[in-house]
């Protein structure tokens, strides 16, 4: 993943560059990966959002548990935001009920989110499954993210 992206926002594809919107959309992949990651290990449930979204819910599975949703925020330059509305899907949330920015990079938004949870540690009422939703044409994603590996390894393979 090219954790510069932001900077190419724009532009298109030439030679061995991907068009940053595959990097977009990789990001919010990997993103999606670690974050259901992260649910399995503390026990919440993760709902994923649409292709346009970018967005992802974790719940407790117990009355009264917490909701958090963090979205890649198109409006700000791609940072991370959070919202605590409790509502399980992540499109039906508000763009302006995402306040608080956890971060500008993948790396900041998983931090903040693995501080988070582990804050929030609970023991489940009841036996419960991870949930698991993915909302929209979110197939459009693999195929990015296999140009995105791809690219990572014609760099590899040229020492760039």
């Amino acid at each position: 993943m090219d954790i510069n992206w932001r900077d190419r926002r724009g532009r298109k594809a030439d030679g061995i560059h991907l068009n940053w919107r595959f990097e977009l959309h990789t990001e919010y992949m990997m993103f999606a990966e670690r974050v259901l990651l992260l649910s399995k290990i503390h026990g919440w449930n993760f709902w994923g959002g649409g292709v346009d979204n970018y967005a992802i819910t974790l719940s407790q599975n117990k009355r009264d548990g917490l909701y958090i949703t963090i979205r890649i925020n198109p409006c700000d330059d791609y940072k991370y935001y959070v919202s605590y509305t409790s509502e399980i899907n992540p499109n039906n949330i508000l763009k302006e009920q995402y306040k608080e920015c956890i971060g500008e990079t993948f790396d900041e938004a998983v931090s903040f989110l693995n501080h988070y949870l582990e804050r929030n540690q609970y023991e489940p009422e009841y036996q419960h499954l991870t949930h698991c939703f993915m909302g929209g044409a979110y197939d459009r994603y693999p195929l990015a993210k296999k140009w995105a590996y791809e690219e990572l390894e014609q760099r590899s393979a040229i020492g760039v």
